[in-house]
């Protein structure tokens, strides 16, 4: 199969072809806030962000497909994917994504951006299910490019430019999974954070100063199995403390943080808010899935309408 790979240097852009913007407004919709333990009530991790006519997806962890059904987003407008690592529970999505999205009117290659090993990540995915492509391809003759791919391998920078949105790619420390990236994402005036799977990192709190809304992980654990758990402790070591969290909170000062992603070994989550709260004001939310914020001069969080 045809396959476009690019490599880019630091702050080179990617120009897209220019659709008219409608609206000045950034929406977010957290597709999945869970984490790799299979769960009912949240999905894989994944962020869904609307700005004019443009639809860029954040992550592809599992059920992202279903997330989209759900609030009615056709799979031939979310064809812009950006990956934060290459942690399965990140990426699992991708295969559905990739060929639910082709058999149900992609037509056009999906476009992923993303770190070292995404190239070969998808080319696997192909090289899997080639012979249910070329299967469905010969029966039904749909274009075969819609189960085809572009992959561009990203560094710090811009990494997506096109119509007033930008995507600018900001490596931080998620230990061993190297290189691993968040995501400042500006539309107009608005700025939304979206940090992925980090420790503390300096560079992401200085790129999120003026950001409307922070997407964070958050991991914490009772100090009894803190103290008696090496394991865990070397877990924790590579995610966000609660006063890892709270210090980048104070460091940018975001109009929203939602807290996703969240890692809760042996303590409640109202214990995280509890002590979020005690060192931070300010208005902070664990996220729930299909929860959506409107970015715009006055900001409106909801519930997502889903079938």
């Amino acid at each position: 199969m045809k396959r476009i790979v690019q490599t880019i240097v630091l702050a080179t852009s990617f120009i897209a072809f220019v659709l008219p913007a409608y609206a000045d407004i950034m929406t977010v919709t957290m597709l999945g806030t869970g984490t790799p333990r299979p769960e009912a009530s949240r999905f894989g991790a994944a962020v869904l962000v609307e700005a004019g006519r443009q639809k860029l997806l954040f992550d592809v962890g599992r059920g992202t497909a279903q997330r989209l059904s759900q609030i009615y987003i056709p799979f031939k407008a979310a064809d812009k994917v950006f990956v934060t690592h290459m942690h399965y529970d990140h990426i699992i999505g991708l295969p559905d994504l990739l060929l639910s999205g082709w058999l149900f009117g992609r037509r056009t290659p999906l476009r992923v951006w993303g770190p070292e090993g995404i190239v070969e990540h998808l080319e696997g995915i192909e090289s899997i299910y080639h012979a249910d492509i070329n299967r469905r391809h010969t029966h039904t003759s749909i274009p075969i490019e819609g189960a085809e791919f572009t992959a561009v391998v990203i560094k710090p920078g811009t990494v997506y430019e096109n119509d007033g949105l930008r995507v600018v790619a900001i490596q931080v420390d998620h230990g061993a999974v190297h290189p691993a990236f968040a995501y400042r994402v500006e539309y107009r005036k608005r700025v939304l954070l979206i940090s992925g799977d980090t420790k503390y990192s300096k560079a992401l709190s200085q790129s999120g100063v003026g950001a409307d809304v922070i997407i964070h992980e958050v991991a914490a654990a009772s100090e009894s199995l803190y103290k008696t758990n090496e394991s865990l402790r070397r877990i924790l070591a590579y995610h966000t403390s609660i006063d890892g969290l709270t210090r980048i909170l104070n460091e940018t000062k975001p109009r929203l943080a939602l807290l996703t992603h969240v890692l809760a070994f042996g303590i409640s989550k109202e214990e995280i808010m509890t002590r979020v709260g005690s060192a931070y004001v300010g208005d902070v939310r664990i996220a729930e899935d299909l929860v959506a914020v409107d970015i715009g001069d006055r900001m409106r969080v909801y519930q997502r309408s889903a079938f």
